[in-house]
């Protein structure tokens, strides 16, 4: 399945530990779009009694494009419930949407807007990345200081030899994985006219890690 074919690879590059320090920032009312089957569930801190109040997690949205990838997620989030003490579960809403999240009528925002809005490797894999950006800036707390969208993704390197090894090997790549990992990122974030809070690059620059505000 998907979560094999990619796991050697992420583990490799620690992907995990990123994606746990990502999953870490999370708080309030918060969306996971490009969410798969679940890759970063493990990370999200859901233990509202021993968490402070301005830090919890009020109620969580996963988003796929993909029917059987959200399936995957929710049962992968029903396991994780169940092996946790009574105590440490999760008790707000969690709701699991199937559908493009850049479509106004998939999303509903929710008043004031989410708090965080998460996304992992999903940039690489839409037709329009800009567009989509700008979509979650719409849905985001656009108060001052108030919510945030936190990227992991993946695209061009610093060096002109990486570049063009992704650029000859990136049609079979989308092909495998449904992906195309030669994007500009640091383009697409400036095209969607969102706010750089923050920005680290790792693996030779092809790995992004952004914190956007609206």
């Amino acid at each position: 399945n998907f979560d094999d074919e990619v796991e050697f690879s992420e583990k490799l590059m620690w992907l995990g530990g990123k994606r746990r320090k990502l999953c870490k920032e999370a708080y309030g009312n918060v969306l996971e779009v490009s969410a798969g089957t679940g890759r970063n569930m493990e990370y999200y801190n859901l233990d509202s009694v021993r968490t402070p109040r301005d830090k919890r997690i009020r109620s969580l949205v996963f988003n796929d494009l993909s029917e059987i990838m959200v399936y995957q997620a929710e049962k992968k989030f029903d396991e994780l419930q169940e092996e946790k003490e009574q105590i440490a579960k999760f008790r707000g809403p969690v709701k699991f949407v199937v559908g493009d999240a850049s479509d106004r009528r998939i999303i509903s925002r929710p008043e004031g807007g989410f708090d965080t809005i998460l996304q992992t490797m999903g940039v690489c894999s839409m037709a329009n990345p800009v567009g989509f950006l700008r979509r979650l800036g719409q849905l985001t707390d656009e108060r001052d200081k108030g919510g945030k969208i936190l990227l992991l993704e993946h695209g061009r390197s610093y060096y002109n030899i990486i570049n063009r090894f992704l650029d000859g090997n990136a049609k079979m790549h989308a092909h495998r994985y449904g992906c195309w990992n030669n994007k500009d990122i640091d383009q697409v974030i400036e095209d969607s006219g969102l706010e750089i809070e923050s920005k680290r690059r790792y693996h030779f620059g092809t790995t992004y890690e952004y914190v956007l505000r609206p």
